[in-house]
């Protein structure tokens, strides 16, 4: 359809540092006023139908044609399910939304100029709905579904020996559609139909549970396991945000197995043989089991983060609540965040770990490594930044019951009505920096899988040749395994110990870090790692930052200056606009949206040839909440202004999370990340 000439463009909003504790403020005082009143949401939540089309969208403005490709969104749909056994089953928390997939199709326009769009969409989970209809959800797992109180006791039972079960037909109805990925290596794609598009697309949640969807129907096709592309990847939790390594599409994830104590594997996935190396297991009685939703990836190492949000029991009490929001232990402000950081090139397993304040995140935003030389004592170190979306407790959780997000019988209250409770419920991006000792160059690349072979084979070789030996002299053995040693030293070479000074850079921000002791640690198998001293070096508040970061994709696990996110400033029960923050300067620019017009995660699209770290565009979805229809809004990422819109007459539920898969794979000159000013 021909795209109406309509000028739709609105100045951002600009906010500057030296506000944000004023933002802040205004924020809770939104909240306490029950400004969210006047933002209508509903129909982004329920009575939400699937859309096979493809159907052509009006356009309003500009899209421009070099943004062409797939978005693929995915998240939550319908909030109930009808004509089951007990009537009409409410489903209690938003995490727990009927899954449902959106896909627009950006084609380039006849003229190369401006673009054209078309929306289909498919529920994911009928299969899910049967179940619910003939037996009930209580033999499934779910995240924070309140459970029957008509239950008794035999049946909570008998539920939880059922969902036990590795091998359990419900596997089959699972509700998944938390994350949306690409080309998983290591997994074959059931079936593929001549229309479908090259790349696989795979549904993620935070569990070892994958479904595979067609591209172009958007069709349910099969599940998938972690353990199907490796056998000790057994474990019941996941991470439903993958990272992807930037140069070699390498596959990295974490499977969690609940037990006593519970076990932590870190994985990657060779994209180009789809060998699956295990690069460490952290399996000790004072690492306990949570819920986490994503980690880190930098050039050289995977960062895994364990928040306060543990699970009773190390996770088996999710076999007797049901649900992972009722098995979490209440939050503890001793419960010390803990962080491990994984080499990902060497082989070498976790390097180092630290500590951090009690504390709760869904999402991390980037992370980044560098090497430098330490002119105080000319000792090379690794300096690693992980940055985050956070909150200092749990509540964030609790806001998300729809009960809450609706507003149902004046719920929300309950948490925006309480002042240290919104607080606590409204982000802020915080970056960590440590330091650790550099006592060996860094290699050309190795793949993993080839340097941990090579440790097992070796070592395999020298312990049954010290284990012949034992029988003859003991003094044999004794070379032998200094032998042993020394090879398997050389492959992994060990940490010493030493109090690390913190970065030259962050003494600037000593009041607003929080600083730590080197310590040391020994793990089950006696292997000592070191600690190194921590701080907190960027601190942004609400409403300069937000939920559902996005980066240009293109300085991954790179320095950066830009990140975009959905600003919660108590004008709504969930967000209510996009931020556009620059972590250097602080500066921030606002889409300046109208009233009551929710916005949806913004997926960075770069422009072909771009060289600014901002040049490109921001999809998004959003709800106008009064007219409850939605539309794919395109932003310009550098001005933060509306370029146009694709219009449905229909609303669409908020999603969660989505991928932009490009038509023409997009190439840079970067620029530095240095201290300019912003644009």
């Amino acid at each position: 359809m021909a795209a109406q000439q309509v000028s739709i463009s609105r100045e951002a909003v600009v906010r500057l540092a030296d506000t944000e504790l004023l933002d802040l403020n205004a924020a809770i005082r939104n909240a306490l006023d029950e400004a969210y009143l006047d933002w209508p949401n509903e129909a982004g939540f329920s009575n939400l139908d699937e859309h096979r089309g493809p159907i052509e969208l009006p356009i309003r403005g500009r899209i421009p044609s070099w943004a062409a490709g797939s978005l693929f969104r995915t998240g939550p749909g319908a909030n109930k399910i009808d004509n089951t056994s007990n009537g009409t089953l409410h489903i209690s928390h938003w995490f727990d939304g009927l899954a449902h997939i959106h896909r627009f199709d950006i084609i380039a326009g006849i003229d190369g100029v401006e673009a054209r769009v078309f929306y289909s969409s498919r529920r994911q989970c009928d299969r899910f709905i049967e179940h619910a209809q003939k037996s009930g959800i209580h033999d499934l797992i779910t995240f924070a579904q309140r459970s029957d109180p008509c239950i008794g006791l035999f049946s909570k039972i008998a539920s939880a020996w059922m969902v036990a079960q590795p091998g359990r037909e419900t596997k089959k109805v699972e509700n998944v559609g938390v994350t949306v990925q690409l080309d998983v290596p290591g997994l074959a794609p059931a079936t593929r139909s001549e229309a479908q598009p090259q790349k696989t697309v795979w549904l993620g949640t935070d569990c070892h549970l994958l479904r595979e969807v067609d591209g172009h129907t958007l069709e349910p096709i099969s599940f998938a396991q972690q353990d199907d592309i490796h056998p000790e990847l057994d474990g019941q939790l996941s991470c439903a945000h993958v990272q992807r390594c930037p140069t070699t599409g390498d596959y990295f994830n974490i499977n969690i197995n609940a037990g006593h104590p519970a076990t932590y594997k870190v994985f990657r996935v060779s994209a180009a043989t789809g060998e699956t190396e295990i690069l460490a297991t952290i399996n000790r009685s004072d690492v306990p089991m949570a819920y986490i939703h994503s980690f880190f990836l930098s050039q050289h190492f995977v960062v895994l983060r364990v928040p306060s949000s543990h699970i009773a029991l190390d996770g088996i009490s999710i076999l007797w609540k049901r649900n992972v929001m009722d098995a979490m232990k209440p939050f503890d402000k001793s419960k010390k965040n803990k962080w491990f950081i994984i080499d990902r090139l060497r082989g070498r397993g976790v390097v180092a770990e630290f500590e951090t304040e009690a504390a709760f995140f869904f999402h991390t935003v980037n992370c980044f490594d560098k090497m430098y030389l330490d002119r105080e004592d000319d000792v090379g170190k690794w300096s690693i930044s992980c940055d985050t979306i956070e909150y200092p407790n749990m509540n964030i959780l609790r806001s998300l019951y729809y009960e809450v997000l609706l507003n149902q019988d004046y719920k929300a209250r309950a948490i925006w009505g309480i002042e240290d409770k919104v607080r606590d419920t409204l982000p802020r991006l915080t970056r960590w920096k440590f330091t650790l000792p550099l006592h060996h160059p860094i290699p050309p690349q190795v793949p993993p899988s080839r340097v941990s072979k090579l440790h097992h084979r070796l070592k395999a070789v020298t312990e049954g040749l010290g284990r012949k030996l034992r029988e003859t002299a003991d003094t044999v053995v004794a070379v032998v395994g200094a032998f042993s040693s020394v090879v398997l030293s050389l492959l992994r070479p060990e940490l010493t110990f030493q109090q690390v000074p913190l970065e030259e850079g962050l003494q600037e921000d000593r009041n607003d870090e929080q600083r730590f002791q080197a310590t040391t640690s020994t793990f089950s198998h006696g292997k000592e790692v070191f600690m190194p001293e921590s701080a907190s070096s960027i601190n942004i508040p609400s409403p300069h930052v937000g939920e559902l970061p996005t980066i240009n994709p293109a300085y991954h696990t790179r320095p950066y200056r830009y990140v975009y996110s959905l600003a919660m400033s108590g004008r709504s029960t969930l967000v209510d606009t996009i931020v556009k923050t620059n972590l250097v300067s602080r500066v921030v620019l606002q889409w300046n949206n109208p009233l009551g017009h929710t916005p949806g995660e913004a997926i960075f699209v770069q422009r072909p040839g771009g060289v600014k770290e901002d040049d490109g565009v921001l999809l998004s979805v959003v709800l106008d909440g009064f007219n409850k229809t939605s539309y794919l809004l395109c932003l310009d990422a550098w001005t933060m202004c509306e370029m146009g819109r694709a219009e449905m007459d229909f609303a669409v539920g908020f999603g969660f999370h989505g991928v932009h898969a490009p038509d023409i794979p997009a190439t840079t000159t970067s620029e530095s990340s240095g201290e300019s000013e912003e644009k």
